[in-house]
């Protein structure tokens, strides 16, 4: 009886099939990462001059919400400089795969 359930699972000679174990790996590596989310602490970021950039694909825990707002972590509450924004938004044009975008970017000092 256990064999015949295995079976459905493993291909003869036990051999697992590739797409039970990436299954398994992606749902593995989604559990690490929401885990990381939940304990790390988001703070709300305000700049004080200057606009933040938004990245094509996050790379970092920075999710801009309007140009001069983003929530990030680990991070408490708080108003950045303009050198500060300028620091996130070279980091971001730095892992941004193929754009970058913002209101005005003019504005956003890097």
């Amino acid at each position: 009886m256990l064999e015949k359930n295995f079976t459905g699972f493993a291909r003869a000679g036990g051999k697992i099939p590739a797409r039970q174990i990436n299954g398994l790996r992606i749902q593995m590596m989604s559990d690490h990462y929401s885990d990381s989310l939940t304990t790390s602490k988001w703070g709300t970021i305000r700049a004080h001059e200057g606009e933040f950039l938004v990245p094509d694909v996050p790379e970092h825990t920075i999710v801009p919400l309007t140009p001069m707002l983003c929530l990030m972590a680990p991070a408490p509450n708080g108003t950045i400089l303009k050198d500060n924004v300028a620091a996130i938004n070279r980091a971001v044009m730095a892992t941004s795969q193929a754009y970058f975008f913002a209101r005005d970017l003019s504005k956003c000092p890097c």
